[in-house]
C-alpha cells in the first residue's frame, strides 16, 4: 500500500516469500545497502550474510550489531527510532561517490567471523597444549 501511495511501484521490487538459501547471494549481491532499524535486538543474520557479501550496511546501535555495521567503516550506525538520523544515513551512504570503501572494509572484517578465526580463539581462551590439526589432512 505504501509503495502504491507514494507511486514508487516502478523502483521497488518487492519479493514476498521466502528466500531460499540457494537464492540469497543473489539478493544480496543486488543491493546497494543492507537497512537493518531495529529497535532492539542482540544480533542479525541479515548483517552477518551482509558482511560476508561485502554489503554496506546501515543498521541501528542496539545489541552487537554494531560489531558487523561500523560507523564510517562498513556503513553508518545510527541511534533506534531515530527515523532522520536513518534517512539521513541511506542518503549519505547511497550519495557517497566512494561507497565501495564500505564494501571493502566489510569485505575484510568478514575474515574475522570465519569458524577458522573463531576455533581458533577458543582454542587461545582454553590455553591449549596442542595447535589445532590443518584441515587438509
Amino acid at each position: 500500500d505504501i509503495i502504491a501511495h507514494l507511486r514508487i511501484g516502478h523502483a521497488v521490487r518487492l519479493f514476498d516469500r521466502y528466500i531460499v538459501n540457494d537464492e540469497v547471494s543473489t539478493f544480496f549481491a543486488a543491493a546497494d545497502a543492507v537497512v537493518a532499524p531495529y529497535r532492539s535486538g542482540t544480533q542479525s543474520g541479515a548483517l552477518a550474510i551482509a558482511l560476508a557479501l561485502g554489503v554496506p550496511m546501515i543498521a541501528t546501535d542496539v545489541g552487537g550489531l554494531g560489531e558487523f555495521a561500523i560507523n564510517g567503516k562498513t556503513g553508518y550506525l545510527v541511534a533506534p527510532g531515530d527515523r532522520d538520523a536513518l534517512a539521513r544515513a541511506i542518503v549519505s551512504l547511497l550519495g557517497d561517490p566512494d561507497r565501495d570503501r564500505f564494501a571493502k572494509a566489510a569485505r575484510e572484517l568478514s575474515r574475522e567471523y570465519t569458524w577458522e578465526q573463531l576455533c581458533d580463539k577458543i582454542l587461545a581462551q582454553a590455553g591449549a597444549p596442542f595447535p589445532r590439526q590443518s584441515s587438509a589432512m
